[in-house]
């Protein structure tokens, strides 16, 4: 689940009007979502992966910590805040990291955009595609909106 998933979920759910069961429909995909996940790791290809390592390496041997985990977790918090680098230059290099990342996807997204708006408006490229719905709007039947 990430930010881009959230907000693209309030713009499926106004489309199909599904907005005052908001609280149910996020939920319920939320919960969907990590129960797909957790089965699908137990289905080929993925529970098929190699458990090796690249080049025969060792796997790294994790100290033991001693300890409950709450005190293991918050010794590790202590570290990682006298390693991490400082809040605003952090900031700062992930706004301009987003920025150039804008930069470089946006004329992508927008052209795409722009091939299908000519395709839908000046072709009769998507009324030859929707015959392909005809079959399952005729088995499932819905009122007109427009």
């Amino acid at each position: 689940f990430s930010t881009v998933s959230a907000t693209f979920m309030v713009i499926v759910a106004r489309t199909l009007d599904l907005m005052a069961h908001w609280n149910l429909y996020f939920w319920s995909c939320l919960v969907i979502t990590f129960v797909v996940t957790a089965i699908s790791t137990y289905l080929p290809p993925i529970s098929k992966a190699s458990k090796a390592y690249y080049n025969n390496q060792q796997p790294p041997i994790k100290p033991k910590e001693e300890g409950t985990r709450i005190q293991q977790a918050w010794l590790a918090v202590k570290r990682q805040s006298h390693q991490a680098t400082p809040l605003f230059k952090n900031m700062w290099t992930h706004f301009a990291e987003g920025l150039e990342m804008t930069v470089a996807i946006l004329p992508s997204i927008l052209s795409i955009g722009f091939i299908g708006l000519l395709l839908a408006n000046f072709t009769p490229v998507i009324d030859i595609l929707s015959y392909i719905f005809y079959p399952f709007i005729y088995i499932f039947p819905i009122a007109e909106k427009a």
